[in-house]
């Protein structure tokens, strides 16, 4: 059974890109520290990095591929309203031509219409019917001012119908494979950008400023979180680095505890408690 890949990050597409894109260029800048630290990140983890980045970057957005679907059901839906208004048409000549025969004006689809009207697949269906039913009664229904333009335009209006149904269904069906590689491609820069992120906490342990540099954090931009998609969150995703700015601080903190511990016990040992 197939596992389904989920976005390993909180926050918009557009800040995990932007935010991969300003680390790189420190990244760059100071690849001589990394590789102290982590031999692979060199200047071929960069380039990877920054190729990672590009093809993230030139992603379809998810609302661009929503709004091609909605185009897409538009279009069946303009092409199910034009064949709505040939019915009508082919009503009234099936009418004109046989005013007092409920049975034959039935074989052009007055008793199936309701049915078939808001169903692609069956409209389509109704369309081939009625176009038959129509090249049967050709004579009574020219006779009666109806014309074999009239009448060809049903099954046009059927292929139309039919084209349009089945690339939107194509669409539909091959969106969740296309959202899983969009996902697979975000996640590969993201999982760069965080690995930077956390050697960042080990190069720059003591240098606040640097280490500062390297932070993750989504929700610190409200305008762009606005527009982002609703996705689920990953429970087992890296949030923030494994040595934070508190951390840190917290273990500045125990450490000056220590020595002032150190400091009493000699006061002590000196006969000053």
């Amino acid at each position: 059974m197939a596992i389904e890949i989920r976005r390993a990050f909180n926050g918009s597409d557009a800040y995990m890109i932007e935010t991969s894109m300003t680390l790189h260029s420190i990244f760059v800048d100071n690849i001589s520290d990394f590789t102290v630290l982590d031999t692979t990140m060199d200047a071929a983890f960069a380039t990877s990095w920054l190729n990672n980045i590009n093809a993230a970057a030139t992603l379809e957005r998810d609302s661009m591929i929503k709004d091609i679907q909605a185009q897409k059901t538009m279009e069946v839906g303009d092409r199910m309203e034009l064949c709505k208004q040939k019915y009508a048409e082919v009503k009234y000549f099936a009418k004109r031509a046989f005013p007092n025969n409920k049975a034959v004006q039935a074989e052009f689809g007055t008793d199936a219409y309701l049915s078939c009207r808001r169903s692609p697949s069956s409209m389509i269906a109704f369309m081939d019917q009625m176009y038959k039913t129509c090249l049967d009664y050709q004579a009574e229904l020219t006779a009666n001012g109806m014309s074999m333009a009239q009448i060809s335009e049903i099954d046009t209006l059927r292929i139309e119908l039919m084209n349009a149904s089945t690339i939107q269904e194509g669409f539909k069906k091959s969106r969740p494979v296309q959202t899983q590689e969009r996902i697979t491609v975000l996640n590969a820069c993201y999982a760069d950008t965080i690995r930077v992120i956390q050697a960042a906490q080990l190069v720059y342990i003591n240098d606040f400023a640097r280490r500062n540099q390297f932070v993750f954090y989504p929700n610190r931009n409200p305008k762009k979180d606005k527009t982002k998609e609703a996705q689920p969150m990953d429970k087992e995703a890296i949030l923030t680095p494994e040595f934070t700015l508190n951390s840190h601080n917290e273990l500045q903190s125990f450490s000056n505890e220590s020595k002032e511990r150190e400091v009493d016990l000699e006061r002590w040992d000196d006969g000053g408690g």
